[in-house]
């Protein structure tokens, strides 16, 4: 799980293509062994 940013001893890492675990693209922060997790799914509506 790659690092992409820290700050203020927050880190930021990200999951891309671990469909196994994971079946959406998501990133964990962690900071002094907190862990919280999020995601951002998108819908794709038809044009009318």
């Amino acid at each position: 799980m790659p690092l992409i940013s820290s700050f203020y001893g927050v880190l930021i890492y990200m999951y891309f293509m671990d469909t196994k675990q994971h079946h959406t693209p998501h990133i964990h922060a962690m900071y002094q062994g907190f862990e919280a997790v999020f995601s951002r799914v998108e819908r794709v509506e038809p044009l009318r």
